[in-house]
This record gives structure tokens, sequence and C-alpha cells, in this order.
């Protein structure tokens, strides 16, 4: 096969030396600079060969033979008359650096199967095809019977004869194949070139495999089907300044929605796809993506914590009206990227002509077996909705959902609306309410709510209780979050324009509302003000399984950390870094809070466990320096602490090539 890889080498089938192995617009571009050849090549191979079966051509064709190989080694592919279906695939297997292609298996997993059928091919195939068993059959003397049944056919490794096509496999259960047993060294052999071109061969046959799958897939699908895609590549050795990082790459990777974490893995959410790396090496495990619908498929939003190992999230499409529809819910397992329902849940009534929008994800929330999500209701009227549906988090099966809309106006006696913020605590739900008749005073409140005719104030927010109620219940103004272990809500008072932080927490056997307030001296409460939208948690907001941390003010800016966590008032201890006035939280675990931090010493990492106890990790090299300065306003970086890793995102509209994702290790 002319677009096998092959090695440039000693030549030894009469070719002059020094020119390239194979068909020069099928060759990879370490081939072309006499590099050593890998799997990866074939690769490469792979993707010219199914441009060339669709389009006629080599995607690097030039006038000459040097021409061509300069496309493969500096110039990007023609792919314009390729299938959008296949396209993806194709960009995935012609990468540049060989770390960035996917591997065969990675291509089949992608692309999936078609339904298994008896005749697959078009008729004028199948009519070659059985007059050549006729011919043989006549020469065996066995006529074949008419009419008799076909094995199903469908590509090696989905599915057997007669039973549906399995799709894109499950990468999380996926192993490679056995290798075959090396064959025995013959005691008089081929040059040592030879038998090293004999080797590159041998697994033609598995490339042939692939463009068949590949070809048949993308031939016989139907139209409505899911485009494959490949989740962004995380590039190790440094890439960005970092151990390993995800950098963007164009609009294929997507604006960042969210953050998951196991002991081991750190999922990545962006509005393209969720893709769980390994913290250590930057390995893909699993990916995920929304599928195809009447617009550009959207991952909309990830609950801010889990729940037993499960996440949250809604999706759904940016429509050709230019809005985003987020009209579906769904559970996932961080571990593994395995689905928890059947069927994902609809958060559009009947009747409805709203739908949830990506605003609405400070509503989504997992925790005590139940999922709390935004909902469209009939009476939802505004762009973006704030009704809430209640969702069994095993089952996938509705509880109940609210539909208040607009909800109350000035002079109405008895009515609710909800604030687009929610949060389930020990299986309980907590939403931002106003409620006119309910409350006792005219203001916004954090309901309890047991049924949509059932609210019961929590007194949460008594630190802002005005007598100057907010109508629109405006993001800017609250903070409702929390995990298993607690609840935590803010509002940022009219009167004297300060935070007021309360927690409700399990303390000796009993909950516990800590109202009256939270401590918070030394602590920096104006960065809890939302990123627009409310979309994400403040970003200097770092909640751990029972403390959360906030930024400790000094007299010339940020210059540590305040922790929190029981017992009342809350507040355990503060700790500076000295000569610090800037700092970023970026992730806790049980030993304490990881940041950077800027001042007259430069910028660098810390671990900080207790008062004194203030770790300098490392100074920050000049691309990671380069990655914090880029990120300004609601861009601040955010991350999570796995282990001995911190894995830090950088959020916002990010040009092509900067860091999105970065993990560096703290100790």
């Amino acid at each position: 096969m002319s677009g096998s890889a092959r090695p440039r080498e000693r030549r030894t089938d009469g070719e002059p030396a020094g020119r390239p192995a194979g068909s020069a617009g099928f060759a990879s571009p370490e081939q072309v600079e006499d590099g050593e050849p890998d799997p990866s090549s074939d690769v490469f191979s792979l993707g010219c060969v199914l441009a060339a079966a669709c389009t006629g051509n080599s995607p690097f064709a030039g006038s000459s033979t040097v021409r061509t190989l300069y496309n493969i080694v500096q110039g990007e592919p023609d792919l314009g008359a390729l299938p959008a279906r296949l396209r993806p695939i194709v960009e995935a297997c012609l990468a540049k650096n060989p770390a960035g292609r996917p591997g065969p298996a990675q291509v089949l997993e992608a692309v999936g199967a078609p339904a298994p059928t008896a005749r697959p091919w078009p008729p004028a195939v199948h009519q070659m095809i059985d007059a050549q068993h006729a011919q043989l059959a006549g020469l065996a003397g066995t006529p074949p019977k008419p009419g008799g049944p076909r094995t199903a056919w469908a590509p090696v490794g989905y599915g057997q004869a007669g039973q549906p096509g399995t799709g894109p496999a499950d990468w999380s259960s996926w192993a490679p194949p056995v290798a075959p047993q090396p064959i025995p060294p013959q005691p008089i052999g081929p040059p040592k070139a030879r038998g090293r071109r004999r080797a590159m061969w041998y697994g033609i046959p598995a490339v042939l495999c692939v463009v068949l799958a590949v070809v048949a897939a993308v031939v016989f699908w139907p139209d409505n089907s899911a485009q494959p895609r490949f989740p962004p590549r995380a590039v190790p050795n440094g890439k960005g300044g970092f151990l390993w990082a995800v950098t963007t790459d164009g609009n294929k990777t997507g604006e960042f929605v969210g953050m998951w974490s196991t002991p081991t893995t750190v999922v990545l959410g962006t509005d393209h796809e969720m893709t769980a790396y390994d913290i250590a090496t930057g390995a893909a495990v699993w990916t995920w993506k929304p599928p195809e619908a009447d617009g550009s498929p959207l991952l909309c939003g990830m609950s801010n914590t889990t729940s037993d190992g499960v996440g949250a999230f809604t999706y759904g499409v940016f429509g050709k009206d230019s809005v985003d529809h987020c009209d579906h819910l769904q559970v996932m397992s961080v571990a593994t990227g395995k689905l928890g329902w059947a069927q994902p849940v609809s958060l559009v009534g009947a009747g409805a002509t709203r739908w949830p929008r990506q605003g609405g994800s400070q509503s989504l929330s997992i925790g005590g077996g139940v999922v709390v999500a935004p909902y469209a209701g009939v009476n939802t009227h505004e762009p973006v909705t704030t009704d809430l549906i209640a969702v069994d988090a095993k089952t996938g099966r509705p509880q109940w959902s609210t539909d208040f809309g607009g909800g109350p106006q000035p002079g109405d006696s008895k009515a609710c609306k909800l604030g687009g913020q929610a949060q389930v605590y020990q299986g309980r739900i907590y939403a931002l309410a106003l409620c006119t008749g309910i409350s006792p005073t005219l203001d916004p409140e954090v309901m309890l709510i047991r049924n949509p005719q059932t609210l019961l104030v929590s007194d949460l927010l008594t630190g802002c209780r005005d007598s100057t109620p907010d109508w629109t219940l405006n993001d800017a103004r609250f903070v409702l979050t929390g995990n298993d272990n607690y609840l935590l809500a803010a509002c940022r008072s009219y009167r004297d324009q300060h935070y007021h932080v309360s927690v409700l927490a399990s303390q000796n056997g009993r909950e516990t509302a800590i109202g009256n307030p939270v401590d918070l001296t030394f602590t920096d409460t104006g960065i809890l003000d939302p990123p627009a939208g409310g979309s994400t948690l403040p970003s200097n907001l770092v909640l751990g399984k029972d403390s959360f941390y906030l930024l400790r003010k000094g007299s010339s800016g940020d210059d540590g950390v305040v922790a929190f966590g029981p017992p009342s008032p809350w507040q355990k201890w503060n700790a500076e870094v000295a000569g610090a006035s800037s700092v970023v939280l970026l992730g806790a675990d049980d030993s304490g809070v990881v940041l950077m931090a800027a001042g007259m010493s430069g910028p660098a990492l810390y671990t900080i466990t207790g008062k004194d106890q203030v770790t300098k990790v490392s100074a920050l090299n000049p691309e990671q320096v380069k990655a914090f300065s880029d990120a300004t306003g609601d861009a601040v970086p955010r991350g999570v602490r796995i282990g001995d890793y911190v894995a830090i995102v950088f959020p916002g509209i990010r040009k092509n090539g900067e860091t999105l994702l970065g993990v560096t290790r703290v100790r």
C-alpha cells in the first residue's frame, strides 16, 4: 500500500538513497525530515488515504514532488471537499506532532459503527460479489442456494451479526489488543533495513481495517448521526511552562465551562466537550461530546461539585436563532465518563416557549441522591429561566418542578420568584427566592423547597434584610453553594455594601445554622462578586471537603488566605505570604490550600496548611507568568488540588496556542 508509512533508510529496491520511501503524497512529516517513523506515522498516512479516497488526491498534493513534501512538513492539508462527518477524524490524523495524533483504536472508537446489515455496499458491488461467489461455487460443483441468508456485516470489534451496532465505544472499558507473538528469527535473514521495512508492512492489514471501517461508517451512517470529534490534546514535556498542558486550537477547543476531579484525573469541560486527563501524564482517559442536533452542540453547565463520584451537567445546542438552548440534563461517573441515565431529562415543560440558557448554571447542583437544575415552564417569559426541577440522581425520574415564572410584582399579596441560584445539601434543595406573604420582610431569602407548594425560610440571609427588596434578585448580590458537608450562603447588603456569610452545617450530629454571621475579620469579601452571568463560583472562593477559603486582605492588597471551618464562628486561621500584594486561590484538599502569590519576591506557588505554615513550592517560570498575566476580569484562573498536583484552568477567550489548562506539581 503506497500510503503506509515506511522509513527513510538505505534503499534496497533500486531507488536513490536519501529519497523518502513510500508515495510522496502520503508520507508523514517525520519521514520527510528523516525522522524515525513509528505507528503514529501510519496514522498520518491513514489520514492522507482517507482524504484521497473521498477527493481523489492527496491533501498535500503540489505541483511537484518537492512541493508536495514541503506541504506535508509546513503546509495545511486541503480538506475542503471532505464530508463534514469525516473531516474531524482526518484533521486529527494529520497533526504535525506525532504525539497529537490518535491511535488506530481511538479512530475506531471515535467513529463507532453503522448498524450491521446483510448488504452494506452499493448494488453494483454486491452484484460483482455474487458473480464471484457463483463462479467459485461452480468450480467447486456446489451451486449456492438462491436467496440463502447472508451473514450481517459489521466492522471488526463492533457487535455481532444480527445485533444492533454499538456506536462509539466506551473508552473507559477499552483495552489494547494482545500483541501478536514475534516471528522467530531465521538462520539466514534479509538485511536489517529490509527487515525493518517488513516490520512496518506487518501493520498494513490493521491500517486497511481502519480505512474500511472509517469509510464504511461515514458512507452508511445516517446524516443525523453525531460527528466524531477528538478531545483537546494534552501536550506533555513542559508545554506552556507546565508539567503538561491543554492548549487552545482555534475554535476547536471551546471556552471553559467547568472542572471535576478524581484522585487520579482532572475533568476539563468546555462548551465543546468534557475530557478526563490523567493528572500525572496528561493522557486522555475518556471524552464526551454533546450529540449533534439542529444547531451547534453545546455543553452548557457542570455542577460546581460532585457527589459520590457523580457529576451533573446540562447540554443542548447553540441554535440557528443565535440563542443557546440548554434543555437536557444528565449525570455522569467522573471516573469513567459513563452516563447515569438511559435518557436525559428534559428541562422544558409542556407548552413552554422558553428554555434554560447557560446563565442558569448556578442552579445546577447534585447531592444526597438529588439533582436540581434550571427549568422552563409555561410561565417562563424571561431570557434566563429561574425555575427549578428536582430529579432523582439514581433513576433520572423527575420529582417536581416549579413554574413561578416572573414571580411577584410590588403589591402582590402572596407569590414567589426564584433567583436562579440553588444548591442541594443533605438531599434537600435550597434556593434563592423572594416570596411575598412568606418572608418576614420584603427581602430575598434562602428558601428550603420541599415542593412547589412548600417553601420554608432558612434564616441564612439575616445580614441582608434591608427592607429594600431587590425585585430582580440580582446575581451580583448573592452566592449560594456548598457540598455534601455544608451549605454556604453570602449576600451583599444594600445598607453597608458589605458581604455577609452564613453556613448551614452538621455539628455534633445536629444541623446548625450559623447566621449571625461568620467571622470575616481579615477577609477581602469584595472578591465574592460572582462572574457575569453567574455560571461559575466566585474565582477566589475555594471549597474544601469540610472547609472553605477566602482571600486575606492586607494593607497593600490581598496577601494571603483565611480558612473557615467548624466549629462556630467558623474562622479557623489566617495566613500571610510575606511581601505579597496579589493572590489567586487555586485549590484545596484536607491538608490546606494552594495559591499563587505575587509581590516583592516575584510570583510563585505556595501551599498553606495553617497560620504559620506557609511553604514556597516554586517560582513561576516566564511562560506561567504570561498565562497568569493574560487572565483578567472574569477570566481569573481557578484550579483543583489532586494529591501532589494542582490543575489550573485559565478561562475566558484564549488566543490560539495559549494555555487553557496547566498542571504542575506542588510537592
